[in-house]
């Protein structure tokens, strides 16, 4: 499997302070079937401002390290950047960077509180430069969460969803497991990934998620979204999705209702 999205890169964000955690962290996702890894540190404007050559340089570090100790996993640059209404102009500068480091897929973040005013804006220039806005963990949104239809205009405007590994298994709450669900069996998720940040909590594994979304949608799809498209973006190859389709909740019917 290949995992898009984690914090494996020691002492730049919120993910592990020593390499040696780092290291443990690939270990830990070899043992569960991952053999890529995109490390993806926070780019969020006065909070974590990680540069390219911090990045490339711990990517760098890490995946020497990992040789030394046979651990057969390769370590790939990227960022996970916040949704801000100057990430088309910041990307054309050169300054973030894209997943696997030179493809035209780029993993954005919505705030967990609701969704900014030039969301769309931003996606719909992004897609028109040619550029695929990957967007992490929809399912966390707490708008879409209430309301799973709002990321449909994502999609429909030309952005993937990742979905969280640890949102399918529940390590979010029934809330934002519902969400994940629902975004998956829907099409509206096309890929999973860990945002794995340590060897203890969120840990860089897809192993039960992606058992989870065989059980919800069957292998084919599960395969596709661990394996298939991560492939295909990092080798920044295109990828047809598929349609998606609006959430429409069962009809809860009241026996007895209407009854004299």
């Amino acid at each position: 499997m290949i995992d898009i999205h984690t914090h494996i890169l020691h002492g730049v964000d919120d993910g592990p302070d020593t390499i040696e955690i780092s290291i443990e962290m690939a270990r830990d996702a070899f043992s569960s079937g991952t053999t890529i890894i995109v490390a993806s540190p926070h780019i969020i404007p006065g909070a974590f401002e990680a540069d390219m050559v911090t990045i490339l340089s711990r990517v760098r570090e890490l995946n020497s390290a990992l040789k030394s100790r046979r651990i057969p996993v390769s370590v790939l640059p990227g960022a996970e950047v916040a949704l801000e209404s100057d990430v088309p102009q910041r990307l054309a500068s050169g300054r973030l960077c894209t997943i696997g480091g030179d493809s035209h897929y780029l993993l954005l973040e919505l705030p967990f509180q609701g969704i900014p005013v030039f969301s769309e804006q931003v996606i719909f220039k992004l897609s028109s430069r040619g550029y695929v806005p990957v967007i992490a963990h929809p399912e966390r949104n707490n708008r879409i969460i209430s309301d799973p239809n709002i990321f449909l205009r994502f999609v429909q405007l030309g952005a993937l969803g990742q979905v969280n590994a640890g949102s399918l298994t529940g390590e979010f709450g029934a809330h934002v497991r519902r969400a994940a669900e629902i975004l998956v069996t829907c099409g509206m998720a096309h890929v999973i990934a860990s945002d794995g940040h340590s060897v203890s909590t969120r840990r860089c594994r897809l192993d039960r998620a992606r058992d989870r979304v065989i059980r919800l949608v069957g292998r084919e799809r599960a395969m596709q979204m661990t394996e298939e498209f991560p492939k295909a973006i990092i080798n920044d190859i295109d990828i047809e999705p598929g349609e998606a389709e609006a959430y429409r909740p069962a009809k809860r019917f009241v026996f007895g209702w209407g009854r004299r």
